[in-house]
């Protein structure tokens, strides 16, 4: 079973472990925090129960969900979560990110993201990456560009749907692509 730890300059990338549970649940508390989310998913019992999917995710064989704790380098504290799951789909996946409010601003989202995002094409062969959004996640919205995602056609579904796909190895970098969606996907 694969265990990543995936450094970049400011943060380890590490699978949770059970006693991430609080400071987890700390991550997900903030009143900002909870802006685009309905109020159940962000209880202190919601958070546990994600953290033990997460666990859970680790012990697949084959393993397809890779929801990594982001821990900062410097005073080791956990400022949230970013994951990749694999969709069944021949090279596709879907890609999340969630950050504690006091880490906001200071670009640990998008570091987090281009090596979660470098885990998944170099390592996992993934080509093709999808993330939804909240619309009025303009912070989210913002990250998607910057990473590369091409905002897709809501269609009838309540969260925009972003693309991010890559020339097939060897690594080129992401391109941009737009795919038509199917009705009701």
């Amino acid at each position: 079973m694969l265990s990543p730890l995936l450094y970049s300059r400011r943060l380890l990338l590490r699978d949770f472990r059970p006693e991430d549970h609080g400071a987890y649940a700390l991550v997900r508390s903030g009143g900002e925090f909870a802006r685009h989310y309905p109020p159940e998913e962000i209880t202190p019992a919601r958070s546990g129960q994600l953290l033990l999917s997460f666990l859970a995710q680790q012990r697949d064989s084959p393993r397809r969900g890779w929801q990594l704790a982001i821990w900062r380098s410097a005073d080791k504290a956990l400022l949230g979560s970013v994951g990749l799951r694999g969709l069944g789909r021949g090279g596709e996946a879907s890609f999340g990110i969630e950050l504690a409010e006091q880490a906001w601003g200071q670009g640990y989202a998008l570091e987090a993201a281009r090596v979660m995002l470098d885990f998944g094409y170099r390592q996992l062969g993934w080509h093709r990456i999808w993330a939804d959004c909240a619309p009025g996640n303009i912070a989210m919205l913002q990250l998607a560009r910057r990473l590369g995602f091409v905002v897709q056609p809501l269609g009838e579904r309540p969260r925009l749907s972003l693309l991010l796909s890559v020339v097939p190895p060897p690594f080129s970098g992401p391109r941009r692509e737009v795919l038509q969606l199917a009705r009701g996907g």
